[in-house]
């Protein structure tokens, strides 16, 4: 049976890794980080309330979240999330191309064992699209190809930190089929890696969270002859929010990834070096919940044979989210992002349209 709590400041925000944390607080009003499926344990000196949130609003100052008492509450918990995507490249490199990748996502999310700290993350796609090269060739690419991933973690809270550290396996395996060809080539992909998560309460309303990922990719599994070795590459964000109110959070995400295309064919090894900076702010509005963030890029992959940058661009990405409670274990999830990535300079010469990306989401998140 639910049961409610109010507290006078908790905010109900968090990603979805975030989900399998055993986060703590008192009834004093000190700010964590909450989301439905999280595992909650408040005390005032001589009642302690345990449970799983399902759901929670704010008004005046005051939020009210509804949980499942631990003992009512199964021992698997967590999330499943579905949705569709679609994601439209125009103008990709020196092209005039279009490129609408489908997404059809069947299932993401992380499934909580108990009180233990231990979780697994899962996520399983499919992915297709035809990229129109407009080259006047008249040539279309038929792609298509199954993602899995599975992360298994432990999380755990002491005071103010919060970590987690999470291993991660993808699985790939699909084709590419070129118009002007009967052959289908395997596109294939073994991934390992490690993801280390980090958060820091300095005060009620000024957090700091790190997420770093490192990841190695065999590209030449499932039997794919494309010459790729591995690509090899580390992500980390720096990530500072700041509670201006009830209603709005402001945040900072600073971004870094580096990535290395290694070759067995004695082709070319490549560099990737992406930077971004991303301000955000969420936005609560009752049961409505609305977030923004800008993403400024810029981009360089050089190759390491000759030292020469291949390609350097700049690119900017403008997301809104939204979120809507449908029933207390039902959340509405929905996004659009626009993306420009210009001021290309492609082997010494520039002239190049700017590439145009067009993302649109529609999606459910189901808690249990």
């Amino acid at each position: 049976m639910k049961k409610k709590l109010l507290l006078s400041t908790l905010l109900a925000l968090a990603s979805n890794a975030a989900l399998a944390a055993n986060n703590q607080a008192d009834e004093t009003g000190e700010q964590i980080l909450l989301a439905p499926g999280s595992k909650v344990k408040l005390t005032n000196g001589k009642t302690t309330h345990e449970g799983v949130i399902t759901a929670g609003t704010e008004a005046d100052g005051v939020t009210v979240v509804e949980y499942e008492p631990l003992n009512e509450r199964s021992f698997i918990h967590g999330n499943w999330i579905t949705m569709y995507k679609i994601e439209h490249f125009k103008n990709e490199g020196t092209s005039n191309n279009s490129r609408p990748v489908h997404e059809q996502v069947f299932g993401e999310g992380r499934l909580n064992f108990g009180d233990t700290g231990f979780n697994l993350g899962y996520i399983l796609k499919k992915v297709s699209f035809e990229n129109d090269r407009r080259d006047g060739s008249g040539v279309v690419n038929d792609v298509r190809f199954t993602e899995m991933e599975l992360q298994p973690a432990y999380s755990q809270s002491i005071g103010k930190h919060w970590f987690m550290i999470e291993g991660i396996y993808l699985g790939k395996s699909g084709y590419d089929t070129p118009s002007d060809s009967d052959t289908a080539y395997l596109i294939g992909g073994d991934g390992f890696g490690i993801r280390p998560y980090y958060r820091y309460q300095f005060t009620d309303n000024f957090s700091v969270n790190t997420d770093v990922k490192f990841l190695s990719e065999d590209k030449s599994a499932n039997g794919a002859g494309n010459g790729a070795d591995a690509f090899n590459f580390y992500e980390a964000v720096l990530n500072g929010s700041y509670r201006v109110s009830d209603n709005l959070t402001l945040g900072l995400e600073l971004f870094r990834k580096e990535g290395y295309d290694r070759r067995k064919d004695g082709g070319d090894e490549t560099k990737v070096v992406e930077a971004e900076i991303r301000p955000w702010a969420s936005l609560g509005l009752g049961k409505h919940r609305l977030f923004f963030k800008i993403e400024h890029q810029d981009k360089t992959i050089t190759n390491l044979t000759s030292n020469q940058n291949t390609y350097e661009a700049v690119g900017t990405k403008y997301i809104v989210n939204y979120n809507y409670p449908i029933t207390n274990k039902i959340y509405l999830m929905a996004e659009y992002f626009y993306r420009t990535e210009g001021d290309k300079v492609i082997d010494g010469s520039t002239g190049y349209d700017d590439q145009i990306t067009n993302f649109g989401m529609l999606g459910l998140n189901f808690i249990f």
